[in-house]
């Protein structure tokens, strides 16, 4: 439990050391260069309207395809399932971010690809890192790399699937904070397991 806390808050620091000063004006020289943005220049990228029309379909549907082929009940999501957060100064630019969902479910990392291969990469993420780690840990990443964005997901063989994905900054042409709820796809709430007094603790001194 501690391992999978803490993988989750290191998942967690990731999204937010990605993110952090990511507000800017796009006009000026060098912007846009953070890790996770895109190789066209700012203004050339799909917009972040479009990327909710495209790509969040179809990342739903690979949500929804690893939980039917893990014999999932839902994911579990720790913080805001999605949201929509200002990015770009000049023209309200936004950035499409998810929680880290978790499932307590196995897959093997082959099937993970062949569905991602079905749904994901045929929207424009393409497979960049699809590696064995320590822990039995198996680390994938998908980018975008013209507009910009990623899904990271890690697996392991007993205890299960968490990955998050991001859009990256992109132009937005209804400045509009707050996204639909994901289609079809099942979430409750992370809920830190309560630490067990220690029974020395517990009773009281005689």
């Amino acid at each position: 439990m501690r391992a999978a806390r803490a993988q989750r808050w290191l998942i967690l620091a990731l999204i937010l050391g990605l993110t952090a000063g990511c507000t800017e004006d796009m006009s000026k020289p060098g912007a846009g260069q953070l890790f996770g943005q895109g190789s066209k220049d700012y203004w050339d990228r799909q917009t972040i309207e479009d990327y909710q029309r495209k790509t969040v379909p179809a990342i739903e549907e690979f949500m929804r395809r690893l939980l039917a082929a893990s014999n999932g009940q839902h994911y579990t999501v720790d913080g805001d399932a999605n949201d929509l957060y200002l990015c770009e100064t000049k023209t309200g630019g936004r950035e499409y971010r998810s929680g880290v969902f978790d499932v307590q479910a196995s897959l093997s990392p082959a099937k993970i690809r062949a569905i991602a291969k079905e749904t994901i990469e045929r929207v424009g993420l393409k497979i960049e890192r699809q590696d064995e780690e320590r822990d039995n840990v198996t680390g994938f990443s998908w980018s975008d790399f013209e507009n910009g964005g990623f899904l990271m997901l890690n697996a392991h063989p007993t205890k299960g699937i968490s990955f998050n994905f991001t859009s990256g900054c992109r132009p937005s042409a209804t400045k509009i904070d707050d996204p639909p709820p994901l289609k079809g796809v099942p979430t409750v709430p992370f809920t830190p397991a309560q630490e067990t007094p220690s029974s020395s603790a517990a009773s009281p001194s005689s």
